[in-house]
């Protein structure tokens, strides 16, 4: 036999295929340069080998007939450095966390908050969009710089007059859309015999100003109230008119041909 005292394997990955037994004459193949190799003897020192692991070997080697057979001494297990990665992530109008340094295969959540009147749309890396979940859940492999992209929120404005035709509206944006932050100017300009009362949102009065300016936050429905203020010559005819309600009779008298007319009795009125 053709022997070499104390030769070193180095990096040596057990195959798949080992196996120990409790005889006193312990066999365990490994693989160098592609040709298998038994390991013999000491048993309790090769039973400590695993084949999910890498080795320095040393120990005595002979060559039978190109069988290649290891008489073992020692092995030293071969721990894989730890790698740590970068996970960067920058952000405009909001904030994000979970960014950070990690090890090798960590999982890591990501989650952006947006600032006030802001949406999160999608996280990109250089011109590519990488995800539109947020929170975004990863699995680290490499330095990863991604961006948390948020857009302004967008709100409607809609304007009516009351009564119809009374007037006009201006400066409303195209469609009424304007975006979170944005200044609103509404002018309301009445038609002939009519003139302007009041800007309304709901029940709410905002402003008796023809023009009314606002900062946009959220969508609203505003009314501009106009009222009817055409003039009677003095000298118009008087006519007298007669009207059930309610089993009342009214009587008034008005203007003749008038357009309108208001006549009051208790707590209600007719127009």
């Amino acid at each position: 036999a053709d022997v070499n005292k104390y030769v070193k394997f180095e990096g040596v990955s057990l195959s798949a295929n080992v196996s120990f037994t409790t005889s006193s004459a312990t066999n365990a193949t490994m693989v160098v340069n592609g040709t298998n190799v038994t390991l013999r003897n000491n048993f309790k020192l090769a039973a400590t080998l695993s084949k999910d692991k890498t080795y320095d070997i040393v120990g005595f080697v002979a060559i039978f007939n190109s069988n290649i057979q290891v008489y073992f001494l020692s092995a030293t297990e071969i721990v894989p450095p730890v790698v740590n990665y970068t996970v960067t992530v920058t952000a405009e109008n909001g904030t994000v966390e979970g960014d950070g340094e990690y090890e090798e295969g960590t999982e890591v959540t990501l989650t952006a908050t947006p600032a006030e009147g802001y949406d999160f749309t999608c996280w990109t890396s250089g011109n590519d969009t990488v995800s539109t979940d947020n929170p975004l859940t990863l699995t680290v492999s490499a330095d990863t710089a991604l961006v948390a992209n948020f857009a302004k929120k967008t709100f409607t404005i809609d304007v009516n007059v009351t009564p119809a035709e009374s007037g006009t509206v201006t400066g409303l944006a195209d469609r009424g859309v304007y975006e979170y932050g944005a200044t609103a100017t509404l002018t309301a300009t009445p038609a002939d015999n009519y003139e302007f009362v009041f800007w309304a949102a709901g029940e709410d009065t905002l402003s008796t100003e023809t023009t009314y300016s606002f900062e946009v936050k959220d969508n609203a429905k505003l009314l501009a109230v106009f009222k009817y203020t055409k003039c009677t010559p003095l000298n118009a005819p008087v006519v007298t008119y007669t009207t059930t309600y309610n089993s009342a009779t009214l009587t008034w008298e008005a203007v003749d041909n008038a357009e309108a007319y208001l006549v009051t009795v208790g707590n209600f009125f007719n127009q």
